[in-house]
């Protein structure tokens, strides 16, 4: 891995191992959203189809399926609408009308913005 690869890991290790199933499953969503690519084909691509196999088949226990795509009109409209709150600016006051407090945030490099 690369020294940026390692200093993201590190950055974001805690927020990833301390998320809920369903987090995980919006994240990679996000992720496809973004990219383009599957956590599937992200895995197959980045690892090996093996590995890619044998997340599906954990994904798979716990109900879940890596190779679903991004449906902004379909499954994930609900999370388009959170994103485009995102993009205007306005996700923090959201937020803070439904939890009354402010979301905790982690830190990004600006190098990495």
């Amino acid at each position: 891995a690369s020294k940026d690869e390692k200093e993201l890991f590190r950055l974001f290790e805690k927020d990833i191992r301390n998320m809920t199933i369903n987090e995980g499953v919006v994240l990679l969503r996000l992720v496809d959203r973004e990219c383009g690519m599957s956590g599937y084909e992200i895995i197959k691509n980045y690892e090996s189809g093996f590995a890619a196999g044998f997340w599906q088949g954990v994904a798979k226990l716990f109900g879940q399926n890596l190779k679903n795509k991004y449906d902004p009109d379909g499954e994930d409209k609900m999370t388009e609408e959170l994103v485009k709150v995102w993009e205007k600016g306005e996700f923090d006051q959201l937020y803070f009308s439904i939890f009354f407090e402010w979301p905790k945030k982690t830190v990004i490099p600006e190098k990495y913005r």
